[in-house]
């Protein structure tokens, strides 16, 4: 998809919270002025004609900024990685707090571990 095709789709959406699906190549082409508000941005591309998400969250118009919020929910039954999902979070709790304090441009807003689902 090409920037174009991209400020097409997003000058297309209703305002009733749709989200708009774009792929990473075209985020850093786009302004604020290009996101409608109530519209949300998930970032994929198409494989195999099928959406493949890049990164589970979305972006939205928040007043004058774009934010972004990410979104990880896991069960430890489906968690593969090498590190187990516990550590994974404990490395990944102190970074965003450390980019809070330093930045104070995140924000943990919620953490949950209920022993067989985390996020």
């Amino acid at each position: 998809m090409d920037v174009d095709a991209a400020k097409k789709l997003l000058a297309e959406v209703d305002g009733d919270e749709e989200s708009v699906l774009l792929p990473p190549t075209v985020l850093d082409k786009l302004s604020i002025d290009n996101l409608p508000p109530e519209t949300s941005v998930e970032v994929g591309v198409q494989k195999d004609g099928v959406m493949h998400l890049e990164w589970s969250g979305r972006l939205y118009r928040d007043g004058n900024t774009i934010a972004g919020e990410a979104d990880h929910i896991w069960t430890r039954k489906y968690w593969y990685a090498p590190i187990g999902l516990e550590q994974y979070l404990d490395l990944v709790r102190p970074a965003v707090e450390v980019r809070k304090k330093t930045h104070g441009d995140v924000e943990l807003s919620h953490y949950d571990d209920d022993e067989a689902m985390c996020s």
